[in-house]
């Protein structure tokens, strides 16, 4: 017996927002260490990817919660940037991922500027 819709997207909502209330945490802790600190660990790209897949994935469940249609590039985008944060996470667990891993952000960012 599976759990059903609204249960499973209120427990996605709920640790959507715990992710949520962490990232306000850890922005605030580094505002009061620096400002400066705050700005170098803030602006990051893979912070920025965290906060993004964060807001996404909050938003796309609350939508869908509330029985909105969303469309398919909104959630398409939201699970890129999710397996993207999955990869940042790997990256630490794992020394022969983390040097795959950042040789591909590396030709990603080197690839950018032809876009």
């Amino acid at each position: 017996d599976f759990p059903s819709t609204d249960m499973v997207n209120v427990a996605v909502i709920l640790i959507s927002c715990h992710f949520w209330l962490r990232i306000i945490c850890e922005s605030v802790a580094m505002m009061m260490i620096s400002s400066r600190v705050f700005l170098s660990t803030f602006f990051t790209p893979w912070q920025l990817i965290y906060v993004l897949s964060v807001n996404l994935v909050l938003t796309s469940s609350i939508l869908i919660f509330n029985d909105v249609e969303i469309p398919a590039w909104y959630l398409s985008i939201s699970m890129g940037l999710l397996w993207v944060s999955l990869l940042r996470f790997l990256k630490v667990i794992n020394a022969k991922l983390s040097t795959y891993i950042s040789a591909i952000a590396q030709i990603m960012k080197d690839t950018m500027c032809f876009l």
